[in-house]
């Protein structure tokens, strides 16, 4: 997708098509009894054009200190991040985005879902078949006493012959409002995916030793790389591997959970705060 000068002259009237079929929060999200997250949930509905965005945000109030401030303004932005991944080419558009004058935020978000519709609309017209654009988005919290994780699947489909999910996790430490990469925290990552592969196998209903003709995967299981996304739930550690990262389009998403006693050695502290 391009950005064009013509972007910000649809500021006016794409805010008020969606603000106009927008409603305020749906869920809230209680972490440590003080940080409440909301949901706002943002949908548009035209003819085969059907945006349904629940995103995660976290109110910015008068009690906010420096740090508490920090993690608000980390946590808005990457939840919106997450869903503008689901509608841009790679990371360096969204990149030109944040360059604009108007930061990302629910609104920008808005105006960004809306402006991709408008585009397949528009391409629906010019080659005379049925304009289809669909985005679903959902999210769920986990939280201790020391870090959130947000985990957020992103559901688009533009007609042929199915849609694309991505699944997001962003993690942060309640105490200093830093985002935290889970993957970096991992001590020794050839343990930590030797786990991988014994609960993938446990989920999938394969042997260790099955070779990729068998379990259909793109690598060997001992090649399997350390996954993109980590983070907490309340049964243990989730790892996502993409669609297409590791295995074809039928098995969708993969998520393997890794009870956290069995990873009590291998991360600085991070599991026995999820226990």
């Amino acid at each position: 997708m391009k950005i064009t000068k013509g972007y910000l002259t649809l500021i006016s009237i794409v805010t008020l098509s969606l603000i106009a079929n927008s409603t305020s929060a749906q869920k809230t999200h209680v972490v440590n009894n003080k940080i409440i997250i909301e949901d706002r949930f943002i949908e548009y509905v035209a003819d085969e054009i059907d945006i349904a965005i629940s995103l995660p945000q976290i109110p910015i109030t008068d009690n906010n200190n420096e740090t508490s401030l920090k993690l608000t303004q980390k946590f808005n932005t990457e939840a919106c991040r997450s869903i503008a991944s689901s509608l841009l080419d790679d990371d360096q558009t969204i990149e030109m985005l944040d360059a604009y004058p108007i930061p990302m935020s629910p609104e920008k978000l808005e105006i960004l879902a809306l402006q991709k519709a408008k585009e397949i609309s528009l391409l629906g017209e010019e080659s005379d078949t049925p304009a289809i654009f669909n985005l679903y988005s959902e999210w769920s919290i986990y939280s201790n006493t020391q870090i959130i994780s947000l985990i957020q699947k992103n559901y688009t489909f533009t007609g042929g012959a199915h849609g694309n999910t991505l699944i997001n996790i962003s993690n942060y430490v309640i105490s200093t409002g830093e985002k935290l990469n889970i993957d970096k925290a991992i001590v020794d990552t050839t343990y930590f995916m030797d786990k991988v592969v014994k609960y993938m196998c446990r989920e999938y209903g394969w042997s260790k030793n099955a070779l990729k003709e068998e379990t259909g995967l793109f690598v060997e299981l001992a090649n399997l790389p350390l996954p993109q996304e980590i983070g907490l739930t309340a049964k243990g550690v989730l790892v996502v591997y993409q669609t297409y990262d590791i295995a074809p389009y039928y098995y969708g998403p993969m998520m393997i959970t890794i009870p956290y006693k069995e990873l009590r050695d291998i991360t600085d502290g991070l599991t026995k705060t999820g226990k």
